[in-house]
């Protein structure tokens, strides 16, 4: 008969012989990541994304003949508009969560700097002119749901994301285009660019969310967001009948806002904030023209972040939705 230590011996054995072979069947499986509950803030970081976009812009007197030949121009109204433009590209960064440190009601600008994306892009958030009424735009905390967009919340310690957009290069019908971010200082006619990344223009912008001075990470979303954007748009050669290609750009910040983002990144259209029309100016002299002469305002834009030509429906809704938008008032006539 074996001795008790035989027998300890045997049984060990078999324990480490069961534990083995119940872990083929059920391996190890590593933890999930733990990611932000539905509703939060995310940490910093880009999102990848696509976008859809489309203008309008009201032409001064002076060069009404250069566009009369450019396709989708209201001569009527001296109104040229885009096609549809589409970026499979798009990169917005995003900071680490914040506060909002001021009552916008008394200044509309913060002090200081913030890192924004991957990239560590340092915004001067003097830089950022929101637009009027940001973040609730009228809404406050009893607003009805059926009533624009609901109830709002705002002041200091309400939790907020900055943002900028890092990429953006909207191609369009005939060669048209709209570059911002890293593709701002390209040269449109250089199929190769030596250094893209070297000197951007940021469009710097924020999200808050409508909740308020809440400190309940939990109701970060829904948010209201805004961009100050700054974007080249180039019009090729050939584009409007004999005339040579040109860029344009705009000077001061094109404001787009939209007051309902539910996650990063979002699905939304933003629209161009028509309380400011935005001049939009040769970036170089023409036969026609000289640099820095006004070719006309900005009444209408939209950027649909989100949106992408490879899904269904996506440029329908896009354009469905944008010819529900009314153009801003113009200073001329």
């Amino acid at each position: 008969m074996p001795s008790r230590k035989y027998l300890i011996a045997i049984l060990l054995s078999l324990t480490v012989l069961t534990t083995v072979a119940l872990s083929a069947e059920n391996p190890a499986r590593t933890p999930a990541p733990q990611m932000p509950p539905p509703g939060t803030f995310p940490p910093a970081g880009n999102d990848s994304t696509s976008s859809m976009g489309s203008f309008k812009i009201k032409i001064v007197d002076k060069f009404t003949s250069l566009v009369s030949s450019c396709p989708n121009y209201d001569a009527a109204n001296k109104i040229l508009s885009s096609g549809t433009l589409f970026d499979p590209g798009t990169i917005i960064g995003r900071s680490d969560v914040s506060y909002a440190g001021h009552d916008i009601a008394n200044t509309p600008f913060e002090l200081g700097t913030v890192n924004v994306g991957l990239a560590g892009t340092l915004i001067n958030k003097d830089r950022l002119i929101p637009p009027p009424m940001y973040p609730c735009f009228g809404d406050t905390p009893t607003t009805l749901p059926s009533s624009d967009h609901g109830p709002c919340s705002a002041g200091t310690g309400t939790r907020k994301v900055d943002t900028e957009i890092r990429s953006l290069n909207m191609r369009g019908p005939g060669g048209q285009a709209v570059r911002g971010g890293i593709h701002y200082n390209e040269d449109p006619f250089q199929p190769q660019q030596p250094f893209p990344y070297a000197d951007i223009m940021s469009s710097p912008g924020k999200v808050q969310s409508r909740s308020g001075p809440s400190n309940d990470p939990s109701r970060d979303f829904p948010a209201t967001s805004f961009f100050n954007v700054y974007v080249k748009v180039d019009i090729p050669a050939g584009y409007c009948g004999p005339n040579p290609g040109f860029t344009l750009y705009n000077q001061d910040p094109l404001k787009v806002v939209n007051k309902m983002l539910d996650k990063f990144p979002p699905k939304v259209v933003y629209v161009h904030d028509a309380s400011s029309i935005v001049p939009i100016l040769f970036l170089a002299d023409g036969p026609m023209w000289k640099r820095g002469e006004v070719l006309g305002y900005f009444v209408l834009a939209g950027h649909g972040v989100g949106f992408n030509q490879a899904t269904p429906g996506d440029q329908d809704a896009f354009e469905s939705f944008m010819k529900t938008q009314t153009n801003a008032a113009c200073p001329i006539q």
